[in-house]
């Protein structure tokens, strides 16, 4: 899936770029909502998110960010999710295992 973030003035650090905090968010977010795209029985949750920052964001940019399944195994989801900039230059990207967990929907 694909979604577009606008960098407001509470989602940036002391200099005014977007926190790694928040990329890590927006990360984590952007899979959770690909692996509900799937529909499945069971819920995921995530084992691990290795998140790598790359290029600072400026307060009131936009950031497009795109999440992929890479490789859906029985009990084990894993996911990648890339922030790019105005420019689509790639400034963060990060990857995440979720696994089943015995409670449904």
């Amino acid at each position: 899936i694909t979604a577009d973030i606008k960098v407001r003035k509470e989602m940036t650090n002391p200099v005014r770029t977007l926190h790694g905090g928040m990329i890590a968010a927006i990360a984590d977010e952007m899979i959770g909502a690909t692996i509900a795209t799937l529909e499945l029985p069971h819920v995921y949750v995530s084992v691990n998110l290795h998140t790598d920052f790359l290029f600072p964001v400026k307060e009131g940019e936009t950031v497009r960010a795109k999440s992929d399944i890479v490789r859906r195994g029985k009990n084990i989801i894993h996911t990648e999710c890339r922030l790019y900039n105005s420019e689509n230059k790639l400034v963060a990207k990060a990857s995440s295992n979720n696994i089943k967990i015995n409670a449904e929907k």
